[in-house]
């Protein structure tokens, strides 16, 4: 996917906060910047729509992600 360069610019930015590897070489290898696990064709296809873009984008696994955003509190959700 071929994205504006100030967009990928500010996609490297918030990576560098969370890893050494640069993003570029991280994804050419498939790996998740915040586990630092390779990921495998097989593990992306069990992920949903959303965690598979969310990898294209920002590089995270889908579990990283989860967890880097999950709210601690979730009773909300649930209406506890």
């Amino acid at each position: 996917m071929q994205r504006e360069p100030e967009l990928e610019h500010y996609l490297d930015l918030i990576a560098s906060k969370f890893s050494t590897t640069p993003r570029q070489e991280a994804r050419a290898r498939s790996e998740c910047l915040g586990c630092h696990k390779v990921i495998t064709d097989a593990e992306f296809a069990t992920w949903s729509e959303a965690g598979q873009r969310e990898f294209d984008i920002s590089g995270f696994c889908e579990p990283c992600f989860d967890a880097l955003f999950a709210d601690d509190d979730e009773s909300w959700i649930l209406g506890d």
